[in-house]
């Protein structure tokens, strides 16, 4: 991509839509067309997304202080820093990556 050209061009070149460059379209309208890009022509039903969503949040709230549980206890008292710092990494790396996994697919 050309960093020099105009937003409307890679715009277009990206959905597909003519927009001229510099108007912002109808955010409703750019959701569809890139819903429309991105699943073949059907629009996400947000039923499928909202609603294991707070089921996924407990499994996370339940999980993560086991698991720094027993990582805690599986390491020497002098690795803990370590061990802590290693799973606090990990844990915002993939938070971070499943951020942009959603907002790939999304």
């Amino acid at each position: 991509m050309n960093c020099a050209q105009p937003l409307g061009v890679t715009r277009t070149r990206i959905l597909g839509t003519a927009q001229p460059t510099g108007v912002a379209p109808d955010a409703e309208q750019l959701h569809a067309e890139r819903a429309s890009h991105v699943m073949g022509g059907a629009a996400p039903d947000y039923a499928l997304i909202v609603v294991p969503m707070p089921l996924i949040d407990l499994a996370a709230g339940l999980i993560t202080p086991a698991a720094a549980a027993a990582l805690m206890n599986a390491v020497p008292p002098g690795q803990a820093g370590i061990a802590a710092g290693t799973l606090n990494t990990a844990r915002q790396i993939g938070a971070a990556m499943g951020v942009a996994l959603a907002g790939a697919l999304l």
